[in-house]
């Protein structure tokens, strides 16, 4: 797991270089906001991914709702770990993707410059490049779909959130045949969901 928190660790350094001072917040909030995802990570056992991307927020931060829509480049990579007894570990990248999302906020207004929310939405995954190690196994889908459950805090300029991403059935990282066949040699099915943490920051 070191990698997985090397990448958290990423992502909270870019957390604190692309916070935006109390005094920005001032203002009125523009309807539209356009936003970069500086940093989405998440994992489960040994998968991870990392998308970077941009949002569209419609919607001020303050109001009791708002819809986000955006794109996401995904990397996603296989963290394999040889005999229990090595500290060694191999990050082996399985495929790249774009990722089209959206997703509704409900939030909680605390003050005119922050608000809590809680929300969900889907995430599709269409692949454009597989990894040499998995091309012609049969093993990756090329297309994913999954919802998205997620609370956080956001502002004028910037959300955070903690998420929760469930693949549907089907359309998962692995397909089902890749699936069947680790079942029935008495392994662990992979996992049909990921959790992560995201920061977004809008101009």
């Amino acid at each position: 797991m070191k990698v997985f928190k090397s990448i958290i660790a990423i992502c909270t350094l870019c957390m604190c270089l692309t916070a935006v001072p109390a005094s920005a917040q001032y203002g009125k909030p523009h309807l539209v906001s356009f936003g970069i995802t500086v940093s989405e990570v998440d994992a489960w056992n040994n998968v991870a991914t990392v998308n970077p991307g941009f949002k569209l927020r419609i919607g001020r931060h303050n109001d009791l709702v708002n819809f986000n829509i955006g794109a996401n480049y995904t990397w996603m990579a296989a963290h394999n770990v040889g005999a229990k007894t090595s500290e060694k570990t191999n990050v082996e990248t399985m495929q790249h993707m774009v990722t089209p999302n959206a997703s509704l906020h409900f939030n909680l207004p605390v003050g005119q410059k922050t608000s809590l929310y809680a929300g969900g939405g889907f995430e599709c995954g269409l692949q454009f490049k597989e990894a040499e190690n998995y091309e012609g196994t049969g093993i990756l889908n090329k297309t994913t779909l999954a919802w998205k459950a997620k609370i956080g805090i956001t502002g004028r300029h910037y959300d955070f959130g903690l998420y929760y991403k469930h693949y549907l059935k089907n359309n998962q990282i692995f397909t089902p045949e890749a699936i069947e066949v680790v079942e029935m040699g008495g392994g662990e099915a992979p996992s049909s969901q990921l959790v992560g943490m995201g920061w977004t920051l809008y101009f």
